[in-house]
Formats: C-alpha cells, sequence, structure tokens
C-alpha cells in the first residue's frame, strides 16, 4: 500500500500508524511524531495570528470553520519536509541514539545547515 506524501490533517488513521511505530521505538516515528507536534504549533500560531484581526471579516460562523480547517491543512504542510525547524529541534532534543544517526547522516549528505 503506497503511502500518501501530502499530509491531511483531516486523516486520523495517521495518530493509529504513528502510535504502532512509537512502541517499537522506530527513528521514522519520531520523526513524524515531531513532525506533528511542529503542526501543532504552527496551528496554535496560526490561530492566535487570526485572533488578532480587527472588526468582523463578514464570513459568518461558517467562514470561521473554513478557516480553521485552511489553517489545519497548511499548519500540516509548513510542517512537512524541513518544516520550520522544530521537529529537528526536538529530535536532537529527545532523540538521544536515534537523533544521533539522522544528525550523522545529515551531516554527510549536507543536509543539516548551520
Amino acid at each position: 500500500m503506497a503511502v500518501n506524501s501530502t499530509p491531511n490533517a483531516l486523516d486520523f488513521t495517521q495518530y493509529a500508524k504513528l502510535r504502532a511505530g512509537a512502541e517499537q521505538n522506530d527513528p521514522q516515528t519520531i520523526r513524524k511524531v515531531a513532525q506533528q507536534f511542529e503542526s501543532l504549533f504552527t496551528k496554535m500560531m496560526l490561530k492566535s495570528m487570526r485572533a488578532t484581526q480587527f472588526g468582523d471579516d463578514m464570513t459568518g460562523p461558517q467562514g470561521d470553520i473554513y478557516k480553521d480547517m485552511y489553517d489545519q491543512q497548511l499548519a500540516s504542510q509548513l510542517s512537512t519536509g524541513k518544516g520550520l525547524g522544530l521537529a529537528d529541534m526536538l529530535i536532537r532534543q529527545f532523540g538521544g541514539a536515534a537523533s544521533a544517526a539522522g544528525g550523522a547522516a545529515g551531516l554527510a549528505s549536507g543536509g543539516i545547515a548551520g
């Protein structure tokens, strides 16, 4: 079964897969969990940014629902690949041996910028 590379904010089966991988201490799962955390953090940041708008935007409650869905998907997209850098920091902070192996591989391929 092919894995969809584009994250979907409304796909809840991905969390069950992450839980199963975390039970096995899989380094790829650690990266995915860090990316999910980065996505959650980005969503909170976007929500805070939207809360600072002035006045009524005239879209009503339906507009708020669509904006929230858009922010969820945007946060997921921003956290893929290199992301904002928060996931890499979390992996280094909590990954232990997995982060050392990932960091060495990233340095060998020139993937980690200083």
